[in-house]
């Protein structure tokens, strides 16, 4: 999940700015002291340990937080400045929890990197695999997996047992897409856990596994771990339990398209779950639903996935009653109840309105566009596809503007890790500086004390006292050690400082190479972003003209199909007419018996002009019915054009890979 702030990183900035100068400040003070060796009392309070313990004991009382956060920073200015470091540890974790709580994780990234470069120079094994675990959440929390996974391989290298580190790295490997690699750190958890009697351990590290499985789309596997689940479940006698196996098991069968067992295992869940009620029951429902609809038994589906909304609407679970309406809507499509499947669909389309669901509500105006499609309402259907692309363009959008987000996030926390390291540098810079002053106080006390004993020595030698001479020569090599000492380590302190300094420039230059970096990968994001652009549109525009030449084409179809139907009607009415002439006929005879023989070569005529007429009108529908037939087959490949004179309609067909070829017809 990620965390964000408001507020707090332009405030963690000025913090930082202040912290600087008045750091700054107390060391140019301090070593003023130094150099001037006459301190003050107002002085030596302010920078003595128990001013420091003081402020923290004032910080840990107070009732407003920005009462305590001001305590604790004028106790961390101090505790630097007098290199107190029990003091400054503890207030660099309370700063750090403080910032972690308000959000700010820049801010609380600088003191938990502070916290762990201070333990890798003298922290024990547990407390620097602590300070690892702490920047490696910090990274994971912020959505940057594969920078929390380093900080916690560098944890497990100092303690490869310990279980809680091995859950999170399972995880951080699930949420990089790695599954199998994640599965590695759960079984060693499991092994872990299978000698001991913790029981809901072991079967919260066997979902794992299996969710892992699941994820990998290894469905076997999968089913293999759900079933030494639920055979743990039986053999403990956790009953609460048995409706979520079953449940599981059964989703693994209908993965692997066995939907008879899949069927039969939801059904043991939704009976094992009467007597404690651990799952909705708009979830054994719809899950039962759905694995009827694959089976293809889509009346049964329909009637549970029906009863599932009803539940869902109890549970007030509208995200899922959206969902299954339009799953409802395109099963009633499938099956071509398009009156059915239009009313689940509206019902979709609200919900999802009314509830800003944009992902669903972006599929069931594609559901709608088909089966207005399907009701020759092609206007109609063109405008929902149009709403359909336009909030897919939309979701993408919104995707790419996460991802830059969190490339920003990755920059601002790269950064604070660089700033904190110049920091450190630079203190430690500082540090030896003092350390420098004072080996210089000694240097120059002990050239003095020389002088003084090269003194003493010229008086005890006018004076013939040879055992003082001898003490005081002694004296004097002793001193001359020291000062020996003093310069060999006055030396090593400018060779420090001189690799500090090259330390700080490599970090400087570091850091301009990754301000570079950062920059060119910003200007290939909005390259891409711009052709990804361009292709869309590009795409949309083919798909209109596409979809503009279908409805015409289908058009000229319905019309083909008009003349069709009404020339067989006149052919019809030609039919019926005749038959009434001829049972017309037929009565008159029978009034008329004396003039048969005349009226019967008259009717004989008139029968054969009217054959002759019938004949014709047979000649005209079939000309006319091989002309539309010829038609269609220019138009429409042979195999579309027969399902459409047999069924009415063409079902839609997907194709993963097509090639489009643009000609023209001289003379058409």
């Amino acid at each position: 999940m990620h965390r964000v702030s408001t507020g707090f990183k332009n405030i963690k900035f000025r913090t930082h700015t202040i912290f600087v100068n008045k750091h700054l400040y107390i060391f140019i003070i301090f070593g003023l002291l130094l150099l001037s060796n006459v301190p003050t009392h107002s002085q030596e309070i302010k920078l003595d340990s128990s001013y420091v313990l003081e402020q923290i004991q004032l910080a840990d009382t107070a009732t407003d937080p920005a009462l305590a956060f001001d305590k604790m920073e004028n106790a961390l200015l101090v505790a630097r400045s007098i290199n107190y470091k029990a003091g400054k540890r503890h207030i660099v974790k309370w700063l750090a929890q403080y910032y972690d709580q308000k959000g700010d994780t820049v801010a609380a990234l600088r003191y938990y990197l502070e916290i762990l470069e201070d333990q890798k120079r003298d922290g024990s094994t547990k407390e620097l695999t602590s300070a690892y675990i702490q920047v490696a959440d910090i990274y994971e929390q912020e959505g940057l997996h594969d920078t929390a996974l380093e900080y916690y391989k560098n944890a497990l290298k100092l303690d490869e047992h310990n279980l809680s580190l091995l859950e999170k790295t399972g995880h951080t490997f699930l949420h990089l897409n790695q599954p199998d690699s994640a599965v590695v750190y759960f079984q060693q958890l499991f092994d872990t856990y299978e000698k001991s009697e913790a029981v809901s351990l072991k079967l919260k590290t066997l979902q794992q596994i299996a969710f892992c499985y699941e994820t990998a789309n290894k469905h076997e596997n999968a089913l293999n771990y759900n079933k030494k689940i639920l055979a743990i479940v039986e053999q403990k006698d956790q009953d609460k339990m048995l409706a979520h196996c079953y449940n599981n098991i059964a989703c693994n069968y209908n993965n692997l398209e066995d939907y008879t067992n899949a069927i039969a295992f939801f059904e043991k869940a939704k009976e094992t779950d009467k007597a404690h009620h651990s799952l909705k029951k708009s979830v054994l429902l719809s899950n039962l639903g759905i694995a009827y609809q694959n089976k293809g038994d889509f009346d049964k589906a329909v009637n549970l996935l029906d009863r599932a909304r009803l539940n869902m609407i109890r549970e007030k679970d509208m995200a899922a009653f959206c969902e299954t309406s339009h799953l409802i809507a395109t099963i009633y499509l499938q099956k071509k109840d398009l009156y059915h499947a239009l009313a689940f669909n509206e019902e979709a389309i609200f919900t999802g309105q009314n509830n800003g669901f944009t992902n669903m509500l972006s599929e069931s105006y594609n559901t709608a566009a088909q089966i207005h499609q399907a009701l020759y309402d092609y206007e109609e259907a063109l405008n929902y596809y149009k709403q359909h692309l336009q909030l897919r363009d939309s979701l993408l959008l919104e995707k790419r503007v996460k991802q830059q987000a969190l490339l920003q996030q990755k920059y601002l926390l790269e950064r604070a890790e660089k700033e904190l390291k110049l920091s450190l540098i630079n203190e430690e810079i500082k540090d030896m500086s003092i350390r420098q002053l004072e080996l210089e106080k000694e240097k120059l006390q002990l050239s003095s004390e020389a002088l003084q004993l090269e003194a003493q020595t010229l008086q005890l030698e006018a004076q013939n006292k040879e055992k003082e001479l001898l003490v005081l020569k002694q004296d004097q090599e002793i001193k001359d050690a020291n000062l020996r000492n003093v310069q060999l380590e006055n030396e090593k302190n400018q060779q420090a400082l001189r690799l500090k300094n090259k330390e700080l420039e490599t970090e400087k230059q570091a850091r301009e190479i990754a301000q570079l970096n950062r920059k060119e990968a910003e200007q290939r994001l909005a390259i891409a972003q711009k052709e990804a652009e361009e292709v869309e549109r590009l795409t949309q525009i083919d798909l209109l003209n596409k979809n503009n030449e279908l409805l015409t084409k289908q058009q000229e179809i319905s019309q083909l199909e008009l003349e069709k139907q009404a020339n067989f009607r006149k052919f019809a009415y030609g039919i019926g007419a005749l038959l009434s002439a001829i049972i017309g006929l037929i009565v008159a005879g029978l009034f008329y018996a004396r003039n048969a023989n005349k009226k019967l070569e008259k009717q004989n005529k008139e029968i054969a002009q009217q054959k002759n007429k019938l004949e014709e009108s047979r000649d005209i529908i079939r000309a006319e019915k091989a002309k539309s037939d010829e038609l269609l087959l220019n138009i429409l490949p042979i195999d579309v054009a027969d399902e459409l004179k047999t069924q009415g309609l063409v079902k839609p067909k997907k194709y993963d890979l097509v090639t489009v070829l643009f000609t023209d017809f001289s003379g058409f």
